[in-house]
């Protein structure tokens, strides 16, 4: 089992690694990117070949498709395997040292990726490249750029409130569903809307025999689930109030791992502060906004254009 240190470690040399080339597509100034599935994919190579990247705030890891790697006869450098959880089960990856990567006109190396059979992307970028930037979305216009954390006055700026989730240094942001206020995990790499737990919509009595429930499979970067989703009558977010937003929770035989973030190491943490997140917000949600954030100062602004 790898120890929580090792990971902080980790987490932070990506997050360094990443910096140098972000700052060169700050420069450049917007980059493209596709929306598939709700996923958010840029375009990279990955060993000379092209490839689509996902970018996902929500994991704590970046993964490589080993689907990719068998196509192209590709024989990167093991090395330590992990437990890793994602929302539905949980499994042991190999994972892998000195990956070429060129994103954004640089080349560099990402170690510790693990490897996995996931539908989509060729790459999962984690939460590592949102950090010591400020990273602006814009939705609407599919398009994504890097800021220095100099160029936006995010105290200021801030419209939503974002606080960092409970047993992690990933932020959730606090919303209003059917007039109950709830934190959920800021995550682009949640192709639905929001995914809550169970008990939370029955708490609030939002699953009754009166509930339009559809059942869903839901698929997740482990193993896929069932899930039953609804709409709610009522969707704050900051200044904005959303229509039918439809809302899941894992069916009521099914076990899942939400609240926390997704990806993650099956390890223990140091960080006891924050605040206790009941699910995730994404794609559905998001795709609505430019979404300005500061990862690490726990800011962001959204605007409707």
């Amino acid at each position: 089992m790898v120890r929580q240190s090792n990971y902080v470690s980790a987490f932070g040399a990506v997050c360094l690694l990443l910096l140098s080339l972000i700052s060169q597509a700050a420069q450049a100034g917007w980059q493209p990117f596709t929306i598939v599935n709700g996923n958010l994919l840029i375009d990279i190579e990955i060993a000379g070949q092209p490839a689509t990247a996902m970018l996902d705030s929500g994991s704590s890891l970046n993964l490589i498709s080993s689907e990719f790697i068998s196509r192209h006869g590709l024989d990167f450098k093991k090395s330590q395997k992990l437990k890793v959880r994602g929302v539905f089960g949980e499994q042991t990856i190999q994972t892998y040292n000195n990956i070429p990567v060129k994103l954004f006109g640089s080349q560099f190396e990402l170690d510790n990726v693990a490897s996995n059979v996931f539908s989509g992307p060729d790459l999962l970028l984690g939460g590592g490249i949102f950090k010591g930037v400020i990273v602006q979305i814009d939705y609407p216009n599919k398009r994504i750029r890097f800021l220095d954390k100099k160029a936006v006055n995010m105290k200021k700026h801030a419209n939503v409130p974002m606080k960092r989730a409970k047993g992690s240094v990933f932020p959730a942001i606090q919303v209003e569903a059917n007039g109950a206020k709830v934190w959920l995990i800021f995550d682009t790499g949640n192709t639905g809307g929001l995914l809550l737990k169970r008990s939370f919509a029955l708490e609030n009595n939002w699953l009754t025999e009166d509930t339009l429930v559809t059942p869903q499979n839901t698929q997740g970067v482990i193993e896929s689930g069932h899930t039953d989703s609804f709409n709610l009558d009522s969707f704050v977010l900051g200044p904005y109030e959303l229509d039918n937003v439809a809302v899941s929770v894992p069916g009521s035989d099914q076990e899942a791992n939400i609240g926390r973030h997704r990806s993650e190491r099956t390890t223990g943490t140091r960080i006891k502060s924050g605040v206790h997140a009941k699910g995730l917000i994404g794609y559905d949600i998001f795709k609505h906004f430019v979404i300005t954030i500061d990862y690490m100062a726990y800011k962001v602004n959204f605007h409707a254009p």
